[in-house]
């Protein structure tokens, strides 16, 4: 198995079949979606409540759903391999599916943005 993963780019695997003792990998054309990333801050917020939130990235399409907690003692993540495009990232409670609040995004491929978000 290959896999390939970075900051600005989608993940891929690669299933590769077994080598022999004698053998070596050939080429094999890798081809990668340049993507961009994302910093979101919760504001309004202390401590171990921070704990409590979630943040849910709704992206374009059929790219699906990311969904991750703020850690209690930084308030902030980190979303990398975000694909280009407009985007919808929302707050969440724990427990709660319907958003406190929800912003569009635009993420550029090889660019980091920076959200700021509060309940």
């Amino acid at each position: 198995m290959l896999r390939l993963s970075g900051r600005y780019i989608l993940p891929r695997k690669i299933s590769l079949d077994p080598l022999g003792l004698d053998e070596r990998w050939g080429p094999t054309d890798l081809v990668v979606e340049r993507t961009g990333a994302m910093r979101v801050h919760l504001t309004g917020v202390e401590g171990r409540l921070r704990d409590s939130y979630r943040a849910r990235l709704v992206m374009e399409g059929e790219l699906g759903v990311r969904e991750q907690r703020f850690r209690r003692w930084r308030g902030h993540l980190r979303l990398d391999s975000v694909p280009a495009g407009k985007h919808t990232l929302e707050l969440l409670e724990k427990g709660i599916d319907q958003p406190l609040s929800s912003v569009q995004v635009e993420v550029l491929v090889g660019e980091s943005l920076s959200v700021t978000v509060r309940p």
